[in-house]
């Protein structure tokens, strides 16, 4: 007769523990779930309500700049049709608002029509490449406007023309975007370096 070994036993054993304890787990489960079917139907049901207002606020909030951006750039337009570079020359001669407010509706005009483009068809790497073009672009029109703007005698005879204050009006969104952007910059330094001293 053979006999059989202790730990050949068990190894035969375990197998069927392992089953017997997957069942009670999965029984158990159910019966939670049975227990509280409310309780997961909420938690489902918060999850898409926040993931959809979530979504819309951010639609809104897209929509409204590009109507801001758009009701700047016709305001905007009808200035330059109304008031004249020579107009403004003949009362500040170094003044060259007129020629900024221009350029800064081309490029924004430009820039809302080929950004949809830009994002569909180029690949990531020619898209950072891009917006780092544009970033420094913009940082050039925006010193240019901030020395137009706040020189002497822009500052003291054309405070009241129109054209001075679209001007200023992009100039000001101008801070706020960047602002907006070194916030984001340093928050995402700050998720970095938390991630790599306490998580890792």
């Amino acid at each position: 007769m053979r006999s059989v070994s202790p730990k050949t036993h068990n190894h035969e054993r375990r197998p069927s523990v392992l089953i017997a304890q997957a069942e009670v787990d999965a029984i158990e489960a159910a019966r939670a779930t049975e227990e509280h079917p409310k309780s997961s139907e909420r938690t489902w049901c918060c999850v898409d309500w926040c993931d959809c207002l979530a979504v819309s606020g951010l639609v809104l909030t897209i929509l409204s700049v590009i109507g801001c951006i758009m009701t700047w750039i016709i305001m905007s337009i009808i200035a330059l049709v109304d008031v004249t570079n020579t107009s403004l020359k003949d009362e500040c001669h170094e003044s060259n608002i007129w020629v900024a407010l221009c350029v800064c509706v081309v490029l924004t005009g430009i820039g809302l029509v080929t950004s949809g483009r830009s994002i569909n068809k180029d690949e990531s790497s020619q898209i950072m490449a891009t917006g780092v073009y544009t970033l420094l672009v913009n940082i050039g029109l925006s010193i240019w406007k901030g020395v137009e703007l706040f020189s002497p005698c822009p500052e003291d005879k054309l405070s009241e023309n129109p054209v001075y204050h679209l001007l200023l009006v992009s100039f000001i969104a101008d801070m706020v975007c960047y602002c907006i952007v070194f916030i984001a910059l340093a928050a995402f330094y700050c998720m970095f370096i938390y991630h790599i001293r306490y998580i890792r």
